[in-house]
């Protein structure tokens, strides 16, 4: 349970369901990032 629930995130694979708990809004950003920016390559790769 996180104290603060505006740094958890959930991650939505087929199959799965990950939920994320950051430990700093900074942390949170990062982490959004690196994987907006893995899904844009991967999905370009693919294509």
């Amino acid at each position: 349970q996180n104290s603060n629930p505006s740094l958890t995130f959930s991650v939505k694979p087929h199959d799965r369901v990950y939920y994320m708990v950051a430990p700093s809004p900074e942390a949170m950003r990062i982490w959004m990032d690196v994987i907006v920016t893995g899904t844009e390559g991967y999905t370009q790769f693919t294509v």
